[in-house]
């Protein structure tokens, strides 16, 4: 029996059985033979949702079909299967090779156990079974270098295994320091990039949406809050690769802060280009820390406006003997007599408005 699925460009809209479903499944007997299409199908199915995920590896521009490592390594790996055929042969000729022995031996039989004696005539002292073909041992030794040192390294690279291996192959006993072995890090993910988004794309998100579809259609899930009521669902991969592909940026953006903090010192109107906020939260994603170690936009909005009120009302505060004592001044003048029926300020008021 043999499974196909494929889209159904022909299915009746409205209709729920399995023979309308978006895809179809057909189950049929191979070789069956018959006058009509439909001799050898078994049955006839249907899937609401793509039961098979197809992740790509390496795509060329719109073409929808993929490359992948084993293209590459294909080659490489038929050659060394015929290596190690050869290898055991070799090994077995050495051990058990192909003998001649005199005619005369055919009844009497040759005994080729290792210590065995074998009987000859006196007179043919020569009459023996003799080897015809002879390997030297050093083919041996030829044939595994080869297999170690070209066919096993072009598998490795056809499937980039340097790649996930660079740091703990690295060649040299010195120690690295940090840069440098973050400087390969990154170089191995920015090349990794475009396969960790395709499979994450392309193989995780449906397969994760798919269960969550199942799950909700069997009543495996409470109602959703009406917060998320009709929100579309953002998936995030918090996988090891994962986490280390967003960690690419982090030495660019440690490197400009860093740039900003020295200009500063000279120009401090520098830190006005700077959204400091966005810059913790973008790192802070990218490290893969949990959201909730932070506050919200709201909450820092709040807790801003409270201290801005906080800090103006202790200069007010600052400032309130100094307001009581030039009302305390300001009485005084009120009540001193001037002359005239005026107070002295009535009169220091009538002098400045001279002026």
């Amino acid at each position: 029996m043999r499974l196909q699925d494929h889209a159904r460009p022909d299915r009746l809209y409205g209709r729920i059985d399995r023979t309308n479903k978006p895809f179809r499944s057909i189950m049929w007997e191979p070789g069956a033979e018959g006058n009509s299409d439909t001799d050898g199908i078994l049955k006839v199915d249907g899937f609401d949702r793509k039961p098979f995920a197809t992740p790509r590896w390496e795509t060329q521009g719109f073409d929808p079909y993929a490359f992948g490592p084993g293209f590459d390594a294909l080659p490489d790996s038929r050659k060394l299967q015929l290596q190690e055929i050869r290898y055991q042969v070799a090994i077995d000729t050495i051990v058990r090779p192909p003998v001649q022995a005199p005619v005369q031996s055919r009844n009497d039989g040759l005994n080729l156990v290792p210590g065995s004696i074998n009987f000859t005539a006196a007179t043919d002292m020569n009459a023996g079974a003799r080897p015809i073909l002879q390997i030297p041992p050093q083919a041996l030794e030829y044939i595994a270098r080869d297999i170690q040192n070209r066919t096993e390294p072009a598998i490795e690279q056809g499937f980039y295994t340097p790649l996930f291996t660079a740091i703990t192959n690295m060649p040299g006993v010195q120690p690295r320091n940090v840069e440098e072995i973050a400087r390969r890090h990154e170089e191995q993910l920015a090349q990794l990039g475009p396969v960790v988004d395709r499979v994450q794309i392309e193989k995780l998100e449906p397969l994760v949406m798919q269960s969550f579809s199942i799950c909700a259609d069997a009543g495996l899930l409470p109602p959703a809050p009406e917060v998320l009521q009709g929100q579309e669902m953002k998936l995030e991969f918090v996988s090891i690769l994962a986490q280390a592909q967003r960690m690419i940026g982090l030495t660019s953006m440690e490197r400009g802060l860093g740039l900003i903090g020295n200009l500063s010192a000279t120009n401090p109107a520098v830190l006005d280009l700077v959204n400091f906020d966005e810059t913790v939260r973008e790192y802070w994603e990218r490290l893969g820390v949990p959201a909730r170690t932070l506050n919200s936009a709201e909450a820092v909005a709040s807790k801003r406006q409270a201290d801005a009120q906080a800090a103006q009302a202790e200069r007010t505060a600052a400032m309130m003997p100094a307001m009581n004592q030039g009302a305390q001044a300001a009485s005084l003048l009120a009540e001193t007599d001037a002359g005239n029926g005026q107070s002295l300020l009535q009169a220091a008021g009538g002098m400045l408005s001279g002026v």
